[in-house]
């Protein structure tokens, strides 16, 4: 991970892993050390409660004289983000200054769902509905994200065709763990992953054990598309994981 980074960005990519923000998670990508893959749950008390929201960090060679590009992978309907994801944030443009660091962005945009501000918007058509009709717009933001449940089978439930969705589906907010080859007598080939993307299931087969997932889902695991009475299945009865088809 650190080699050609800058100590800076070493320095802060450490402690975001060994201290991670409440209800952030933020890991470095395998192939490029710059880039983030992010993940925020939604404020209590605001529309986005009970929401996971990805996102994608990426540090600039320039980082810190010019700010992280930053933008939700995760559709949401707030007045400060745009159709592509875009965040209005003072911090991430002229606000922005070389002190701050990620963590500073990550928990600006965290408080950004607890508080949005149509007075400064990015999209023009959600903050007028947030003016005209706050409760209407606030009742549609929540709509849009609220969990699908999973036990539901004409959603596609947790099924390899559902893998997409299997994030929100299918698996604890604090851990994912999804396993590629339950075959027996030959060893498993599995992968941990943390809820901070939205990549499509089959991509997920290629990501390896890292250490420094381990803490995330260490209190709680479960094997994902195997029989729960099979020989290769373990739970740990402290997680709960329904809809298995």
């Amino acid at each position: 991970m650190s080699g050609g980074l800058p100590p800076r960005i070493i320095k802060e990519t450490q402690k975001l892993l060994r201290e991670p923000c409440d209800g952030i998670t933020a890991f470095p990508s395998e192939d490029n050390a710059r880039y983030f893959l992010v993940s925020i749950k939604g404020p209590s008390d605001s529309a986005y409660d009970g929401g996971i929201f990805n996102l994608e960090l990426f540090l600039p060679e320039d980082y810190p004289m010019t700010a992280p590009k930053v933008r939700f992978t995760t559709k949401l309907y707030h007045p400060n983000v745009d159709k592509l994801g875009r965040i209005c944030l003072d911090i991430l443009k002229d606000k922005w200054s070389p002190a701050l660091q990620i963590r500073t962005v990550l928990l600006s945009i965290q408080a950004l769902l607890s508080a949005p501000n149509p007075d400064d918007p990015l999209d023009n058509e959600v903050a007028t509905h947030w003016k005209q009709n706050e409760p209407e717009a606030l009742e549609k933001a929540i709509n849009q994200n609220k969990p699908v449940d999973a036990r539901r089978t004409d959603n596609g439930g947790c099924s390899p065709d559902n893998g997409d969705r299997l994030l929100q589906l299918c698996a604890d907010h604090e851990l994912f763990l999804a396993s590629t080859n339950f075959q027996r007598k030959r060893s498993f080939r599995v992968t941990w992953r943390p809820p901070t993307t939205n990549q499509p299931w089959t991509q997920l087969d290629h990501v390896a054990i890292s250490h420094r997932w381990r803490a995330t889902i260490q209190d709680c695991r479960s094997f994902w598309g195997t029989p729960l009475d099979s020989d290769h299945a373990f739970r740990d009865p402290k997680c709960h994981m329904e809809g298995f088809l």
